[in-house]
């Protein structure tokens, strides 16, 4: 099915539909003046027709106790931010290879490829604040705005035309520009992304371990990876702008390197939905 193997392709390319508000970045203001059409409850209701419309096309995992601890880390990434009482919600995508998407509203899926590939909290807690920051961030409804205007955006929101919806999920997993983040963007959502470490109490290192390892496997091109490094270049540009903001930050002992309930999580995981790394 053709639509199925885009959706494959959004997954892979992580986090590609976002959708959020504008925050705020310690004093630097984020998408002040960017240009957006869609207003966010403009935003929210596009994410639930989205959200209709793949329903059933990308697999999930359903077990409650992974998803229990998969909720309480989004809901404390989330917390920190300017859309943090806005109503989220967050999937596990049965599928091996490195990937990860946000639907507009708030609607966040990480592969189980790419929770596999991660060994510590600190690290899985960077990968989804990341994916999160891309949202908060706003990047793919900015896209959007330039690419369709505001007429084609506004009936997609208040409008039932499901052919629409497909062509919104293709054209933006389909890896052409609407399908790739910016260099600017991915700096963006790192920087955000170690912010929401810090609110909720990770430490924010695990940001560099999770790029560094990145780098690594996209450099070697390990299989399941090259359509996520195609859609987020992975630099030593972007390490050494995370490496200025990590050091920039005050020492404190108490965020959380790793816990024990990560660790029961990626065994559950393993046994209801067994990935090879």
């Amino acid at each position: 099915m053709v639509i199925h193997r885009h959706l494959m392709h959004l997954l892979a390319t992580s986090a590609v539909l976002l959708g959020a508000c504008a925050s705020s970045d310690g004093g630097q203001a984020i998408n002040r003046g960017d240009f957006n059409l869609l207003s966010l409850d403009d935003e929210w209701q596009l994410g639930d027709r989205l959200e209709q419309t793949i329903h059933g096309e990308v697999p999930v995992v359903h077990d409650y106790v992974a998803q229990a601890y998969f909720d309480r880390l989004g809901l404390s990434l989330i917390g920190g931010t300017e859309m943090g009482e806005l109503p989220w919600s967050f999937e596990i995508a049965n599928d091996p290879e490195l990937g990860g998407f946000c639907l507009p509203g708030g609607r966040v899926y990480l592969s189980t490829g790419l929770i596999e590939s991660t060994d510590t909290a600190s690290e899985l807690a960077a990968a989804f604040a990341h994916v999160s920051s891309h949202g908060i961030a706003r990047h793919a409804t900015e896209k959007l705005s330039r690419a369709y205007g505001v007429n084609f955006l506004g009936d997609l929101a208040i409008g039932e035309n499901r052919e629409a919806y497909h062509e919104v999920l293709t054209r933006l997993a389909s890896g052409g520009s609407l399908g790739r983040y910016t260099t600017t963007e991915e700096l963006e959502a790192d920087r955000l992304g170690v912010r929401a470490l810090i609110h909720a109490g990770y430490d924010p290192s695990g940001m560099r371990v999770f790029l560094s390892k990145m780098l690594d496997r996209c450099s070697r091109g390990t299989a399941g990876s090259a359509r996520f490094c195609s859609a987020h270049p992975v630099s030593e540009e972007r390490l050494k702008a995370l490496e200025e903001v990590l050091a920039a930050l005050p020492p404190d002992p108490a965020r959380l390197a790793d816990e024990p309930n990560y660790h029961a999580f990626k065994k559950r995981l393993e046994r209801v939905a067994p990935t090879t790394r």
